[in-house]
């Protein structure tokens, strides 16, 4: 959905993001036209879990995710995104979370899947897997830091698109 615009791997501050390619935001709004649910789910290992809004890490992942969904209003008013983090364990994890749930909750653990669904059912709707599906850029390739996000999607049971196939797709 989004890279950096310094072309580093990793972004080095808040507002080092650009949309993937230009037409991220319009492909966006016809997703929510048509009804979909649109959530992120992210392994944000240089989010530091812990620290809360103290921490630089956290408070720089909250100001890119608020540009980025200002971006969005400004498109599409009533388009909503949902953002599942699962951050860096911290070396104190036992006072915050067992590993196990930590382990749980990140990419390809299905966690944040079971999170987003059990908040969509709290709101009175459901999830049609067979419409469902998961871009990501973790996907086994050649120049591929891992292939998690396919394996996400795989443990989900839902299709997986590559950024590169699914936003420069009309």
């Amino acid at each position: 959905m989004i890279t950096t615009k310094s072309g580093m791997s990793f972004a080095r501050g808040a507002d080092d993001w650009q949309w993937f390619v230009s037409t991220v935001p319009h492909k966006l709004k016809l997703l929510h036209q048509e009804d979909y649910h649109i959530a992120i789910f992210t392994n944000q290992g240089a989010v530091v879990a812990g620290n809360g809004p103290k921490s630089k890490s956290y408070h720089n992942f909250c100001t890119k995710v608020n540009l980025i969904q200002q971006q969005l209003i400004a498109l599409e008013s009533q388009m909503k995104i949902m953002v599942f983090a699962s951050p860096k364990k911290p070396a104190n994890a036992k006072l915050i979370s067992s590993s196990n749930l930590h382990e749980t909750m990140r990419k390809p653990q299905i966690g944040m899947w079971e999170a987003f669904e059990k908040y969509v059912t709290s709101q009175g709707a459901t999830i049609d897997k067979d419409h469902s599906f998961f871009v990501g850029d973790a996907a086994g390739r050649k120049a591929d830091f891992l292939d998690s996000d396919k394996q996400f999607a795989s443990n989900i049971g839902i299709k997986f698109y590559v950024p590169e196939d699914f936003w420069t797709s009309v």
